[in-house]
């Protein structure tokens, strides 16, 4: 059973995959259609100020329904996961991931029953995650998560308590969900049993909805993959992928050549062994053997290779999002490199029945004279390497021209001298407290000496959309 994101239209040519509580609360009471529903929405726009003994930090934390961790299927690498009870009790638990308790504890089973303070609030640490879950977010890496709460400080994305919450606005459309569908129920099927059940839940607090101005229908959609990446992500893709099989197909027609070259050498060598009562069999045993030991070992090779330079990619990146080869990509690698070894295995045996024993006796190998047709095709196929190899060089030079760009590429300001950070308070639950705050704060940094100017801006420049409450920008003279 597939996992599958809810989402309904918000809007003209728009789709939105968050809902309001008391849909989720009607819906997952829907045990026919789903096996499992699950809730989870961020604390924040990006991550959200902690404190583990006296460190502080910041990480990207979750709340999720009490089974979360159960409905995925998420295993624990230590301790217990949440439940139910601690959904509907709204506990003080957390659960941490397998690289945020390397990062923070060294992975010391210790780190269980330790007080992990977020947002100021104290949370005792109860599990640990299995080293490959991150989170289902595309992109995203997920720290912690804590059981669904209502205080004010633990609000959804970080949006302040004095706007509402999860459990008292029923028209804050912010929390997604994950759906398991029940044995032998298709999407379609769920779609048209959940409907009335959607339309009737979401008119909560809103009044009577009219399907014509609002036509919205339940629908949903696979979470396996990178998602709506896809789209963004499909062109390069593809054109990568082509770049790969070129390199690919050039790896094994040198292959292909040696091994033909190889094999055209020996011919003195299959014709004494013809002459001493080998059979053809014998001969096409030891060339297959030859070729499943090539392949054999350079599949090995290229997969450590993958591995090894994936990890060292991942971790110059800093990348934590689970990066891995694709084993269906592996697996096409090998079954191509199979299937040349096999063809190119059997091409030279088939000459082993055309060679003459008396004349490849008496020749010598200086003296054995090639076809003009294999000349010709020999040329063809080093005509058809240099060719693609020049491609690859263009591609390649492309790609260093469109770097080099990127380097020199004018920001639309000046960035020199200028100093960019994230300020997240803890304490504060409300849009007039942090106003207050924000402006006690920008007033203190224009009071340092050599600042020019202070701002203080939503979304943090060079960043993407990150945003972990508050960021500052400052520039000095210096």
């Amino acid at each position: 059973m597939a996992e599958h994101s809810l989402q309904t239209p918000a809007a003209r040519g728009t789709v939105t995959l968050r809902f309001p509580f008391p849909v989720y609360e009607a819906l997952r009471t829907q045990s026919r259609v789903f096996a499992d529903l699950i809730a989870h929405v961020p604390l924040g726009f990006g991550k959200v100020p902690i404190r583990y003994g006296n460190v502080p930090s910041a990480k990207v934390g979750e709340e999720v329904s009490g089974n979360y961790f159960s409905g995925l299927g998420v295993s624990m690498a230590k301790g217990s996961a949440l439940s139910l009870l601690d959904e509907s009790d709204h506990s003080a638990k957390v659960v941490i991931s397998y690289s945020f308790w390397t990062e923070a504890f060294s992975r010391d089973p210790a780190a269980l029953g330790q007080t992990l303070h977020i947002k100021g609030i104290p949370f005792n640490i109860v599990g640990v995650t299995a080293p490959s879950f991150f989170g289902v977010d595309p992109g995203s890496v997920v720290d912690f998560w804590i059981p669904l709460q209502t205080r004010p400080e633990l609000n959804a994305w970080g949006s302040p308590g004095d706007r509402g919450t999860l459990y008292n606005s029923p028209k804050w459309w912010a929390l997604p969900m994950i759906a398991r569908l029940a044995p032998g129920v298709s999407p379609e099927q769920a779609q048209q049993a959940l409907q009335p059940v959607f339309w009737q839940s979401a008119s909560i607090g809103v009044g009577t909805l009219d399907p014509k101005r609002w036509p919205a229908h339940l629908g949903f959609s696979p979470i396996k993959g990178i998602a709506t990446y896809a789209k963004s992500y499909r062109e390069p893709v593809e054109i990568m992928m082509a770049l790969v099989g070129l390199v690919l197909l050039i790896a094994c027609m040198n292959v292909a050549l040696l091994i033909l070259a190889r094999n055209a050498k020996r011919q003195r060598e299959f014709a004494v062994r013809m002459a001493t009562g080998a059979r053809p069999s014998r001969i096409l045993r030891q060339l297959l053997t030859e070729s499943a030991l090539l392949v054999s070992i350079g599949t090995a090779l290229g997969w450590f290779l993958a591995f090894a330079f994936t990890r060292a990619l991942a971790a110059w990146a800093k990348l934590e999002a689970g990066i891995a080869p694709d084993y269906t990509a592996l697996f096409f690698t090998l079954g191509t490199a199979s299937l040349v070894a096999l063809v190119f295995s059997l091409a030279p045996f088939r000459r082993v029945f055309q060679i003459s024993v008396e004349q490849a006796l008496r020749s010598t190998n200086q003296s054995m004279s090639q076809s003009g047709r294999r000349v010709r095709g020999g040329n063809a196929a080093i005509a058809f390497q240099i060719g693609m190899c020049f491609t690859l060089l263009v591609a390649a030079g492309l790609t260093l021209r469109t770097l080099l760009n990127y380097e020199n590429q004018d920001l639309g300001m000046r960035a020199e001298n200028l100093l960019v950070f994230d300020v997240n308070p803890q304490h504060l639950t409300g849009s007039v407290q942090a106003g207050s705050f924000y402006n006690r704060l920008l007033d203190a940094i224009r009071a340092v000496p050599g600042v020019d100017a202070a701002s203080l801006i939503q979304w943090r420049p060079g960043s993407g959309w990150l945003q972990s409450g508050g960021s500052c920008s400052m520039e000095s003279n210096s």
